[in-house]
């Protein structure tokens, strides 16, 4: 008994840890991150080889997952993000629900609005926001 509480400190310890690094991450890029919500106006999905613009922009996505999402569906969800940038920073906050985090590049005209409504659509994603990184 005394070693599963051992154990269980240990990986919360381990848990506070990747947090706070990933945290600290957000601290030093920029200070406020301006998201961006899909609107009810009828817009053409963007896909990854539509209406390119001269120089990539970079994008912050958040996923907020709800409780009947499986490792599947994240993997899901991650290679849809990768289909926009294969060099993709996709980190999953492993609470529960889980929350993924991606920064990006893409060339994509209308990239928040098209990935927004994609993840929106996702039966095991509870809300998705994009905005400039």
């Amino acid at each position: 008994m005394r070693m599963a509480s051992v154990g269980i400190t240990l990986l919360v310890g381990i848990c506070l840890v990747v947090l706070a690094a990933a945290c600290g991450e957000g601290e030093e890029e920029a200070t406020a991150t301006p998201t961006a919500t899909a609107t009810a106006t009828a817009t053409a999905i963007a896909s990854p080889t539509e209406s390119p613009t001269p120089t990539a922009a970079r994008y912050e996505v958040t996923v907020r997952f709800n409780t009947s999402v499986t490792q599947d569906d994240i993997d899901e969800v991650s290679a849809l993000l990768r289909a926009y940038d294969d060099d993709l920073e996709f980190l999953i906050m492993e609470l529960w629900p889980p929350i993924g985090r991606a920064l990006l590049a893409t060339n994509v005209a209308n990239f928040c609005q098209a990935v927004e409504a994609k993840l929106k659509a996702k039966s095991y994603v509870d809300d998705a926001s994009c905005g400039p990184a």
